[in-house]
């Protein structure tokens, strides 16, 4: 695995974090449930 894939899973995570807690700010649990679901799938994916 190079520098540049770690940094990219890593700020893609952080990403993730981000918009999960902006969801959950503005829309409430089940929104932010649904998107942390999806960010460990996709994170998932990707291991």
């Amino acid at each position: 695995m190079s520098v540049y894939q770690v940094v990219h899973m890593v700020a893609m995570w952080h990403g993730f974090v981000a918009a999960a807690w902006a969801m959950h700010m503005v829309g409430g649990v089940p929104s932010a449930l649904v998107l942390w679901c999806a960010a460990l799938r996709i994170f998932a994916a990707h291991r």
